[in-house]
């Protein structure tokens, strides 16, 4: 395992591997010299802030570099902390972070909104995402589903329902697929609805329908997730 970890990616400068190897040693509680005590608290903290910042330090140093963080809302305080302590790199590599959250204030992420503001106002950018237009969610709903005679009903069932939010769409499509409200025709290259408009469930929210989605796994799937 060791040996795995110790292989260096392509740029990145050999004094930067140690640090890495002993932050994913301390994070697993793997240590290959039983006489080395597992690190702890704020010991452990500082090896895994060094390791973080020598390794990204090292890859932006190499070419640029983006760092990509999806879904950042349901991120731990401790990693929220991380990736604050990871701006000071922002003014000596090329370094870009894409963060991705929801606006929750009560969220850990929103710290880092607050932070990149006050303390990094020349680096910051912010990109509010809104809601898809009609015209996008026509052109989603097209892409995602290419119905053969797609009845005018569902077409508009679909687009009041999701509102505009593409996961809710790309979900709700799926729901239709696996229930068998939409299958694919003779030639298996387009899809043709195999139900009556008004017979299709419709989820009252995002929540909802992916909740019924859980409830028609297998039992071991569902356990499991």
């Amino acid at each position: 395992m060791r040996e795995k970890f110790a292989i260096s990616p392509e740029g990145f400068q050999p004094e930067v591997i140690p640090l890495v190897v002993r932050a994913v040693e301390a994070l697993l509680a793997f240590r290959t010299d039983s006489d080395i005590p597992q690190l702890e608290g704020e010991a452990l903290q500082h090896e895994v802030y060094n390791a973080c910042h020598g390794m990204w330090r090292a890859a932006a140093s190499f070419r640029p570099t983006a760092l990509v963080l999806d879904d950042l809302h349901w991120a731990d305080p401790a990693s929220v902390d991380l990736m604050v302590d990871l701006f000071s790199l922002l003014d000596e590599v090329p370094l870009l972070l894409i963060c991705s959250f929801r606006p929750e204030r009560q969220s850990p992420a929103w710290r880092m909104k607050q932070t990149a503001e006050v303390d990094y106002p020349h680096l910051y950018t912010e990109i509010p995402l809104q809601a898809l237009s009609v015209e996008d969610s026509e052109t989603l709903f097209g892409n995602l589903l290419n119905i053969t005679d797609s009845p005018a009903q569902l077409r508009q069932m679909i687009l009041e329902k999701t509102a505009g939010n593409p996961f809710f769409m790309e979900e709700f499509i799926r729901t239709l697929i696996d229930t068998g409200a939409v299958i694919r025709d003779d030639s298996g290259m387009r899809w043709c609805v195999d139900a009556k408009v008004g017979d299709i469930p419709i989820p009252e929210n995002l929540q909802s329908l992916l909740s019924a989605r859980i409830d028609r796994l297998e039992d071991d799937a569902r356990r499991t997730l």
